[in-house]
């Protein structure tokens, strides 16, 4: 019964729309406006009912419609959010590359020094060994013996060579030593790789006194390729095994071998090798020579 009542009113509602947009058309007609008033005033209770019933439903709609506009929204906003801090690491990384780049090509040029550039592509530190593997090798004139630099120091000396690549002994490995003067006293000696731990510096001169902060740099010797004048590090103290007879100080190096990106392989061959001296009898014969040379 419900049923019937709502389907006329609906069949109701839909006749008396129809009248009145034929009436509409007939805009001179009296009782045609008289008729459309009358429908007007008849017909707004239900207008307002329907109007009631209409609306929420329209603006439940409007804010569905809103939702999801607003979620696609907000996910394309996330996905540029996540793109641009991306972006900015990227930027950030490129900036500290060239900052570094920069850097270690200053320090070639202070130095003076022939060198091909490598990227530091492993490094295997370990209880045993400190090495790392580098993208330069024969092919660039790398050989076995020359020292690798980067912007703050010496970093270690190739091991072993490829066409394409190379590995480096690094300068804290235990088996790392290297000659090397203090710059305040100008004292020599042999700089060694503890490892972890801070590397020594045993002075030729047990004598020698050096203090807190003295920087340590390489020294040359027969048979090395590497050069002179690179840093190495600073005294941090000296070592509780000195005595009377030995001086050993403690040097913290200024690489920090955890934190290798760009290098510099130093082209230079091996310092040429001081002939011996002539025997004392040849020496005794030619100081004879010139003596009598001398007397006539």
């Amino acid at each position: 019964m419900n049923r019937r009542r709502v389907w006329g009113l609906f069949v109701a509602l839909v006749l008396t729309a129809l009248v009145l947009i034929t009436i509409d058309f007939r805009e001179d007609d009296v009782v045609a406006d008289a008729g459309r008033d009358a429908a007007s005033v008849g017909l707004a209770p239900f207008e307002r009912g329907l109007s009631r019933v209409v609306s929420p439903l329209r603006r439940l709609g409007v804010n569905v419609a809103d939702l999801f506009t607003t979620r696609s929204e907000n996910q394309r906003l996330r996905d540029e959010v996540a793109e641009l801090r991306e972006r900015r690491r990227a930027y950030a990384d490129l900036e500290r590359e060239l900052a570094d780049v920069r850097a270690l090509l200053g320090f070639r040029d202070d130095l003076g020094l022939t060198t091909t550039p490598a990227r530091v592509i492993a490094v295997s530190p370990s209880n045993f060994e400190w090495t790392m593997t580098i993208d330069a090798g024969e092919r660039d004139g790398v050989v076995r013996g020359m020292a690798v630099v980067e912007a703050n120091g010496l970093v270690g000396r190739v091991l072993s060579t490829t066409a394409s690549a190379s590995r480096v002994l690094l300068l804290i490995d235990p088996n790392f030593s290297v000659a090397a003067r203090s710059v305040s006293t100008s004292a020599l000696g042999l700089v060694d790789g503890r490892g972890s731990d801070a590397m020594r510096f045993g002075p030729l001169d047990p004598r020698a006194v050096l203090a807190e902060g003295d920087e340590l740099v390489t020294a040359t010797f027969p048979g090395s390729a590497v050069p002179s004048g690179i840093p190495i590090g600073r005294v941090i103290s000296q070592d509780e095994r000195s005595s009377r007879l030995t001086s050993v100080f403690r040097v913290l190096p200024f690489v920090d071998a955890a934190r290798l990106d760009h290098v510099l392989v130093v082209l230079a061959g091996p310092a040429p090798i001081v002939p011996p001296f002539e025997d004392s009898d040849d020496l005794d014969d030619g100081l004879d020579v010139e003596a009598d040379g001398d007397a006539g």
